[in-house]
């Protein structure tokens, strides 16, 4: 065996150990999954405050508008 087709052999098998772990390595699979977790709640977090947010604004401004009317 050449020394080129060697190197090149040691090459391919680095490779392929490389993708051969990526597939098994599970270390930020779990910041992952919190990360996910987290966001979703803060979506539903933000659709509910928006939801009632409008309900508030329109009650509280339509109490103060009869109030300064009536004034």
């Amino acid at each position: 065996m050449t020394a080129i087709s060697k190197r090149l052999r040691n090459g391919s098998d680095r490779i392929a150990s490389l993708f051969d772990g990526f597939g098994h390595d599970e270390c930020g699979a779990t910041a992952v999954e919190y990360t996910m977790i987290v966001g979703l709640i803060s979506f539903a977090i933000l659709l509910s405050l928006s939801a009632i947010g409008r309900v508030i604004d329109e009650d509280v401004f339509t109490v103060l508008a009869s109030a300064a009317s009536a004034i």
